[in-house]
């Protein structure tokens, strides 16, 4: 980026050298990162983008451009940097506090609402809500529903909170913080539910370590790499969701690339019936689900 701040840059220039920058700092998909980064900036859409390429950006604006450059240039997420993503089709705020939601998770929300579709009266239990997408969006696709969402820490659940409010479902969704790793876990719910549903860390210790820059520099480790096989997470909540669903209750996971046989097994170990597993786009499957 070119310091000379007495020069008038249009807005074309900026972005052709913004481009350029994060080319040479190896950021995939450079023009999109510039792209968005300069409509968050300006506080325009990217199609407005185009319509104002020959405008000059003001000295305060190419300042402000250029900080968010440099924090993407050292391979902060683009979401953590605009603290905003999409999820569903939802607005969703996201800090470093939580993960940022991954296009995956859309299968697993797909299936519990064609799961509820024929029910009333749905009490959905979330482990691990983090920044709410799952909870949230359930709550705005499902009509008639509650919500309960846990997670371990109030920095995560206020996160929560606020896209609740921002999506207008905080009344269908109750906040808990909990760990599900405690003995004492499945004893502070007063009721049963007809569904569980959980996107837990499921990354192993090995793993953790092939992972992008990005993600293991800037992602919460926590709620990506459960410090063993990847697996612990799948045997703690299929346990306990046992005592906290009603008969026929259904228990829905997303799962690892690699996970899906081993996470039927343990369903089929720890009594559920009716297993199955579903595919993301790239035929992957991702989501496994267990009935009790």
């Amino acid at each position: 980026m070119n310091n000379n701040n007495t020069q008038q840059w249009t807005l074309l220039e900026v972005l052709n050298h913004a481009v350029s920058f994060l080319k040479s700092k190896n950021i995939e998909n450079p023009r999109l990162n510039a792209e968005h980064l300069l409509a968050h900036t300006l506080g325009k859409s990217r199609m407005d983008l185009y319509l104002d390429f020959k405008k000059p950006l003001t000295k305060a604006e190419r300042e402000k451009y250029k900080k968010l450059l440099f924090r993407r240039a050292e391979h902060e997420p683009l979401q953590y940097i605009m603290e905003e993503t999409e999820f569903m089709s939802l607005p969703f705020y996201v800090s470093p506090d939580v993960l940022i939601p991954r296009p995956e998770t859309e299968i697993l929300v797909e299936k519990v609402i064609e799961w509820s579709s024929a029910k009333k009266g749905l009490h959905i239990l979330d482990i691990g809500c983090g920044s709410g997408t799952i909870a949230v969006s359930l709550a705005k696709y499902i009509e008639e529903v509650s919500i309960t969402a846990v997670d371990i820490s109030e920095k995560i659940l206020n996160v929560a909170r606020h896209n609740a409010e921002v999506n207008g479902v905080s009344e269908k969704i109750k906040l808990m913080c909990s760990d599900v790793k405690k003995e004492n876990f499945t004893a502070q719910f007063s009721d049963t539910f007809n569904t569980v549903v959980s996107n837990p860390p499921y990354i192993s210790r090995d793993e953790w370590e092939t992972l992008p820059e990005e993600v293991q520099s800037h992602e919460p480790r926590q709620s990506l790499c459960d410090e063993a096989d990847g697996l612990t997470y799948f045997q703690l909540i299929s346990n306990k969701a046992m005592s906290l669903l009603q008969s026929g209750g259904a228990l829905f996971f997303e799962v690892g690339y690699t996970q899906s046989r081993e996470v039927q097994e343990i369903l089929k170990q720890q009594g559920y019936k009716e297993i199955r597993s579903f595919p993301d786009l790239n035929q992957i499957e991702r989501v496994v689900t267990g009935v009790k």
